[in-house]
């Protein structure tokens, strides 16, 4: 068995009782904590708050920083038995099948372009659709204290070009057409599983790929960070194949 994997994810208010599983929110790193899980590898959490991402990621040697408000991100790995340091969470999967060729594949030989594209035609435009709708839930859960409301400010209203309130107002009034996207998102996506044969619900077809991970990190961090009983996590929850994708995921969370 290869010496635990250090995971890098990001901290959220919690209390004493909370496990793991219930800490990790992130619709970015729960792709990996997911990734981890199906393959069955040993890994530890080590919790990082907003403010001190950055300066995390640069002490480790992440780099170089990518262009914009939020140079550095989570997740990141590294990776004891060969010393490796991976950040983001495509790059972790692809990592992940090649050093340990004996688990589960996540991007399977001739699959990478096509899972990167669906992500990025289906998945992606849901997340931004939600963007503004998630910027309070997530500045109320996710900020531990003054210096990560200061952060997340100070980046949220540079992406958004406005006031972080006006962000969130914004969201709020434009929460049914928020609905409406992610319910025709969901059906669309729901369509190419359906695709695959059968009652079968992962796009991987039999086994969940890298991309059914991004699609059940990306709903279980709505659900997680609005609350069962928002407007959008009703959406998911009430969705035929989004609510059997997620209880697919439930053992590996």
């Amino acid at each position: 068995m290869p010496e635990p994997i250090i995971f890098y994810d990001l901290m959220q208010k919690r209390t004493q009782d909370m496990s793991d599983s219930e800490q990790c929110w992130s619709g970015n790193t729960l792709k990996t904590r997911f990734a981890l899980n199906i393959k069955g590898l040993p890994y530890r959490t080590e919790w990082v708050k907003f403010a001190d991402v950055g300066p995390k990621m640069k002490s480790l040697g992440v780099g170089p920083p990518q262009p914009g408000p939020i140079p550095y991100t989570i997740p990141t790995i590294v990776d004891p038995s060969t010393q490796a340091l991976v950040n983001d969470s495509f790059a972790i999967a692809q990592y992940l099948d090649k050093t340990y060729p004996d688990t589960p594949a996540l991007v399977p030989p001739g699959t990478a372009a096509l899972q990167v594209s669906f992500i990025n035609k289906l998945l992606m435009p849901l997340l931004f659709a939600a963007l503004a709708t998630l910027c309070q839930p997530v500045f109320e859960r996710g900020c531990i204290d003054d210096a990560d409301r200061a952060h997340y400010r100070k980046t949220r209203e540079a992406f958004f070009g406005k006031p972080l309130e006006d962000v969130m107002k914004a969201g709020e009034e434009g929460m049914n057409e928020t609905c409406r996207t992610l319910r025709e998102g969901l059906d669309g996506m729901a369509k190419y599983a359906k695709a695959a044969g059968g009652d079968l619900v992962f796009i991987g077809k039999e086994e969940p790929w890298f991309v059914d991970t991004a699609i059940a990190a990306a709903l279980t961090f709505m659900i997680k960070a609005c609350g069962k009983e928002h407007a959008l996590s009703k959406v998911i929850l009430q969705h035929e194949w989004a609510s059997r994708l997620l209880e697919q995921f439930e053992k590996w969370a």
